[in-house]
């Protein structure tokens, strides 16, 4: 669940919090924006979202209103930032550029984001980067504008900018709607175009003989590069997958088996798992937390961990993962993952009880064994009621403790 009909912020307050009140830990902070919440222009989709080093937050979205994609930057304290666009937003139109999905920031400054570019039939990636104030950058590309076309349909999940300053992504392919078995990686010089030293011309398709789906990119400090997916999507047991990659593209064998790792929720067991992958997070010691649902019946949340070599890290939660209900709710989602600098674990995400009933907003917080912190929200998760339709889709922990989710 990567979209959304409105946006919303909230800052939870953590450590200082705790040091300077008796509020909960998981709590809304209520200097921030209007008790809490930043809330603007209910058609749009919020498709991602970065902290900037000075704090300053951005926020990438689509607008229903025309064929355009939204850049906005907010202020430390949720309001907007008038030295960025005009009035802190920042339209972007490029004929077939339409629906946005992901940012990532420069050490410049500068905002890479990307989307779906259509063009003779085709979805194509369209990528573009924006100056520091929001305008276009006209040395990216074409005036701009750079785009990946390996098959009939190429579809971005990932963007990450390595440390001299290329940009890689991942994605999807598909020849039409049947064929979901390959994945690419693609990596850009720093003013556009293919990286011929990478892959073949730039590229790297990976060829599975099940069904996948791409959900994120990270790059370790060493340059080798992990796609998250899901694997063998519609199967009986569908598992939470990474494949690792070298810096020139191939496949980093020491990795997994054969540069592959998977977790299995249910593995063994008879009933159908659904499970779905939703995102992942490197901590700092190279292991690599991975988040979404998975259930024999109603969805539930679902986290595991890989150890820096691809093996399951038998020491987190309960022999390598943890599931974790809310309530007696029917429906959830897990949609991001962040980690504190003390090692402990903060997902966002969604539930609801039933179909007509509001969304309920879901932070979760593990202690860095993968086990409920006692000490946040009640029992480990924070909830928040909301309209129906709205749902936190990101989440970041920001230099002084606090928990900002959109």
């Amino acid at each position: 669940m990567k979209t959304i009909k409105s946006f919303l912020f909230f800052w939870v307050m953590l450590l200082l919090l705790i040091q300077k009140t008796n509020a909960q830990p998981g709590t809304l902070d209520t200097s921030f924006g209007k008790g809490g919440v930043v809330s603007y222009d209910t058609m749009t989709d919020n498709s991602d979202a970065l902290i900037q080093p000075d704090g300053k937050i951005v926020e990438l979205s689509s607008s229903f209103h025309g064929y355009s994609i939204k850049v906005r930057r907010f202020n430390p304290d949720g309001t907007f930032d008038s030295t960025f666009g005009i009035y802190g937003q920042a339209s972007i139109v490029f004929p077939g550029f339409l629906l946005p999905h992901n940012i990532a920031i420069q050490e410049d400054g500068k905002i890479v984001f990307t989307g779906d570019y259509l063009s003779n039939g085709h979805t194509n990636v369209g990528i573009t980067r924006c100056n520091v104030d929001g305008s276009i950058d006209s040395s990216f590309g074409n005036n701009g504008f750079d785009t990946i076309f390996l098959d009939n349909i190429t579809f971005a999940t990932g963007l990450a900018i390595q440390q001299d300053g290329k940009i890689v992504v991942s994605g999807d392919l598909r020849k039409n709607i049947y064929d979901d078995e390959r994945t690419f990686i693609s990596r850009r010089l720093p003013n556009g175009g293919p990286d011929s030293s990478f892959g073949k011309d730039g590229n790297v398709v990976n060829h599975y003989n099940v069904s996948i789906n791409s959900i994120a990119l990270l790059i370790r400090p060493n340059g080798k590069l992990v796609i998250g997916s899901t694997f063998n999507t519609f199967s009986e047991h569908a598992s939470y997958m990474l494949a690792s990659f070298n810096p020139d593209g191939s496949v980093n064998s020491s990795f997994g088996e054969n540069g592959i790792a998977q977790y299995i929720f249910g593995e063994g067991q008879s009933e159908t798992w659904n499970s779905l992958m939703e995102s992942m997070a490197l901590q700092p010691d190279g292991k690599i937390v991975c988040v979404g649902i998975s259930g024999t019946d109603d969805p539930l949340m679902a986290i595991c961990r890989f150890n820096e070599d691809g093996t399951t890290d038998l020491g987190f939660g309960e022999n390598g993962s943890l599931i974790t209900p809310y309530l007696d709710y029917h429906n959830m989602y897990v949609n991001d993952v962040a980690i504190q600098p003390d090692g402990k674990i903060v997902t966002s995400g969604v539930s609801w009880k039933w179909s007509y009933t509001p969304f309920t907003l879901l932070l979760t917080r593990y202690t860095d064994q993968g086990q409920l912190d006692p000490l946040f929200g009640k029992e480990g998760i924070s909830a928040i009621d909301t309209p129906s339709g709205m749902s936190a889709n990101h989440v970041f922990i920001l230099p002084d403790g606090k928990i900002f989710t959109s």
